[in-house]
């Protein structure tokens, strides 16, 4: 993701997109940034234990994409609170913005309880893999060839289960679900994923039949508006 030599400052400053997930109901809303390669910001109101009670009057969820969007709505229509939300959102962005998420990537959450007025702050960032040479980033910027060498070990997928076991109302199972089957089913191709693909960094995907297959039908980039 390239964030593996930022200082966390310069982390919080390089936020890129957003989840907004708001109730009318609220006295007073927090904000949460959460990072999965999808850099999101959530607005919660964590009740007494950290889970949400109650369905609010009015609620509201923005992502940068329609599809993310709407299955965070439909993660609150079916009783999840504001963490569920961002983590179906999040996960969901993964498939459908695979350029600015995935869980190749790690993130962040920080989380105010405003029923115990306590933080909850978790780090999943990707984490260095147990055998780096540690010398050879002194030597940066790398050749391309030796780009992977600044792999990190994800921490997305494990970050995303520990906020959503903490502070989530469902269980688990039922908020990803959901996101599997956006995967299955198909979905639109937003303009964001067909200039991606266009891009010179594209050709990496040929390396890749599935991928390849996935992104380039008919040995030609997907399109915007197409499924």
């Amino acid at each position: 993701m390239g964030g593996a030599n930022l200082t966390r400052r310069d982390r919080l400053c390089k936020l890129r997109s957003a989840i907004l997930l708001g109730s009318a109901a609220m006295t007073r809303p927090w904000l949460i940034p959460l990072s999965g390669g999808l850099c999101a910001c959530a607005l919660l109101l964590a009740a007494p234990g950290g889970h949400a009670e109650g369905k609010p009057a009015r609620v509201a969820v923005a992502t940068e994409n329609v599809v993310s969007t709407r299955e965070g709505l439909a993660e609150l229509a079916a009783g999840g609170n504001a963490v569920d939300a961002v983590v179906r959102a999040v996960l969901v962005a993964g498939i459908v913005s695979p350029s600015s998420s995935g869980l190749g990537g790690g993130g962040f959450a920080m989380v105010w309880r405003a029923a115990t007025h306590e933080p909850y702050v978790l780090d999943f960032r990707e984490t260095a893999p147990a055998a780096v040479d540690a010398a050879a980033f002194e030597a940066r910027p790398f050749k391309p060839e030796e780009r992977a060498r600044a792999t990190g070990v994800p921490g997305e997928l494990a970050g995303l289960w520990q906020l959503q076991h903490d502070l989530g109302k469902r269980k688990w199972r039922d908020v990803v679900l959901p996101v599997a089957r956006v995967a299955e089913t198909g979905f639109p191709v937003s303009q964001h994923l067909s200039n991606a693909v266009a891009s010179p960094w594209s050709k990496l995907a040929w390396t890749d039949a599935g991928l390849a297959g996935l992104f380039f039908p008919g040995g030609k980039p997907v399109l915007g508006s197409s499924r």
